[in-house]
């Protein structure tokens, strides 16, 4: 596989897309960021989802996310899969805030397209809103 010459570059501009789609709750610009994905790994205990509209599935939960807060840090790279720890709070309408801590592992193409998405996730402790 052709490596990109500036795959640092290629990532934190997917993280940073990834980063803008999820708080500005953008369905359409999340999903279109795994376009290129044959494997969407949203548990690890589960089959990977193969199609958009599955993966749109998924993404659509944002749309009721309210003050939330996301970020996203590149732990590791190495040729074109990246390691990426991220981190979400929100509350939806009449709830606690929740917390999630997570990690992406993204395989990117030769075009810098994820091409391979698995995750892990865990909730930490829900906090009342002030």
């Amino acid at each position: 596989m052709e490596q990109h010459k500036d795959v640092p570059n290629l990532i934190t501009e997917w993280m940073d897309n990834l980063r803008s789609a999820w708080l500005s709750l953008d369905v359409d610009r999340a999903v279109e960021l795994f376009s290129d994905c044959t494997e969407y790994g949203e548990d690890p205990f589960q089959e990977p989802l193969v199609r958009d509209d599955q993966i749109r599935q998924v993404w659509q939960e944002i749309q009721g996310q309210l003050d939330l807060k996301v970020d996203l840090q590149l732990l590791a790279w190495t040729g074109e899969i990246a390691t990426i720890r991220w981190y979400a709070r929100f509350r939806t309408d009449g709830s606690p805030i929740r917390q999630f801590d997570g990690v992406y592992v993204v395989h990117f193409n030769a075009a810098g397209r994820c091409s391979r998405f698995q995750q892990w996730w865990t909730e930490g402790p829900t906090v009342q809103a002030q």
